[in-house]
């Protein structure tokens, strides 16, 4: 049984191109990735595509569609398509960013790098929460990470000090520390940067 893979991707491209796209994955059987591959008469056994979408709405942004894969998320999938069916004179009419995690590996990426539609690039993970923080929230992931530590008694430098600001550029150190620290008391403890 594989870990699953938490998916969320943005296509972008012009509107019409986008509701086809949109409208040809709906027209799958089911919302498995090898049915919607069948719907685009691509062979779904030479490609990794086991998972399901979760959900698809177009916003004002682009298409999101969210999936659950095994392992790793299902690019080429996508990829396939859109060389297939959205090129037009050797450009590709939809792009796409993704945000994905596979918690049992430890594997959070995010392709977004303008922050633009997914502006998360920390993840703290801890006991049965998880939240996610962007760049310019970067003082609330510090926040919460004293939090667990005044919880436990403990801090991540020294006894007697909390992580703050100037020492957030050491926060994946910081947080293996910590990790040594409160294994016993928290069955998960992570927090992920994507770069």
């Amino acid at each position: 049984m594989p870990n699953w893979c938490y998916t969320n991707y943005c296509f972008t491209g012009a509107p019409e191109v986008l509701l086809e796209f949109q409208t040809l994955i709906e027209n799958s059987s089911d919302d498995h990735l090898g049915s919607v591959l069948k719907a685009f008469k691509i062979d779904e056994t030479k490609i990794s595509c086991r998972g399901e979408i979760v959900c698809n709405n177009i916003q004002k942004k682009g298409l999101f569609i969210e999936t659950i894969t095994a392992w790793a998320p299902a690019m080429e999938m996508w990829d396939i398509i859109i060389n297939k069916y959205f090129t037009k004179e050797g450009e590709p009419e939809i792009s796409y960013v993704y945000m994905a995690e596979e918690p049992g590996m430890g594997y959070y990426i995010n392709t977004d790098t303008s922050g633009e539609i997914f502006p998360y690039i920390y993840k703290l993970y801890a006991g049965n929460s998880a939240r996610m923080y962007s760049e310019c929230q970067k003082k609330y992931l510090v926040e919460d990470l004293n939090l667990l530590l005044a919880e436990k008694e403990l801090s991540i430098l020294n006894i007697d000090k909390t992580i703050n600001s100037e020492h957030f550029d050491n926060i994946l150190s910081a947080a293996v520390y910590l990790y040594s620290q409160i294994a016993d008391e928290f069955i998960d403890f992570a927090i992920y940067q994507h770069n």
